[in-house]
């Protein structure tokens, strides 16, 4: 019995297909957020600022913040890490500056990402929050 010789597809089909597989998006629907889940979220942001104030160690806070932006869905995608990078920076400049409130407004202004970054998926159907 005589085996077929294999035979490579051309490059140009194969590149083809892995296009129409990126391209078509999300294959199981939008991915559900509980709102509850949500809050805890906005909850530890808020804890994670406070032992911020007390301690001090920016560097902590960073890992906190980035692990909380980890689990936004598409929150890595939509560059929230890099966002509260920035706000942190602020946060930084303000302190040795002295102007009043650095910590909350940074607190305020990280809450606000998450908010928006979860508002934008929800309005582009990315993501649900369900009950």
């Amino acid at each position: 019995m005589r085996r077929r010789a294999f035979i490579p597809d051309p490059p140009g089909r194969l590149e083809g297909r892995a296009l129409l597989s990126g391209a078509a998006g999300a294959a199981h629907g939008p991915v559900a957020l509980s709102g509850i889940g949500l809050g805890v979220t906005l909850s530890r942001v808020r804890a994670d600022f406070e032992e911020f104030s007390a301690s001090g160690d920016l560097s902590r806070l960073k890992t906190q913040l980035q692990q909380l932006a980890g689990g936004i869905p598409f929150g890595k995608v939509d560059g929230l890490g890099e966002r509260i990078n920035a706000i942190l920076a602020r946060m930084q400049q303000d302190i040795v500056v002295g102007k009043p409130h650095p910590v909350a407004r940074a607190h305020q202004g990280v809450a606000s990402a998450i908010k928006a970054d979860v508002k934008a998926r929800i309005a582009d159907g990315s993501v649900h929050v369900k009950d």
